[in-house]
């Protein structure tokens, strides 16, 4: 491959290279972004039950009704982060992997052009 080729090749791996870390790390900001979101929920859920059992009392037919259907809310709210998080690590994992293989033919590539500058430099000599 000939030396502009190759630094051509290089130049557009790295931007991609620059793009998918870039796209990491907006992922893993949105993950964390989840997980405080969960905590909250779960803290807002604690908060909830504590105040239905000082309304109505843990032994009442009200507030395991209430409580029930406090229950049903959270769980849909939590099933749904959880879907969206275990999409993002899919997405990061994704990412990941493309990066891993962009990073190796960068590699490559500037192995080659080391290659073929040295090459260059040596070529008729004895």
């Amino acid at each position: 491959m000939s030396y502009a080729s190759l630094l051509s090749c290089t130049g557009l791996y790295i931007l991609r290279k620059a793009d998918l870390t870039s796209d990491i790390s907006d992922i893993v900001m949105d993950i964390s972004r989840e997980s405080r979101k969960t905590a909250k929920i779960t803290e807002e859920y604690s908060q909830e039950k504590q105040y239905l059992a000082e309304e109505y009392g843990t032994d009442s037919t009200e507030y395991e009704e209430a409580v029930a259907d406090l229950r049903e809310d959270y769980n849909c709210e939590m099933e749904d982060i959880n879907n969206w998080e275990k999409d993002l690590e899919t997405q990061k994992q994704t990412k990941e992997t493309e990066l891993a293989y962009v990073t190796t033919l960068i590699e490559n590539f500037q192995g080659a052009i080391k290659q073929n500058v040295k090459t260059d430099f040596t070529y008729g000599q004895k």
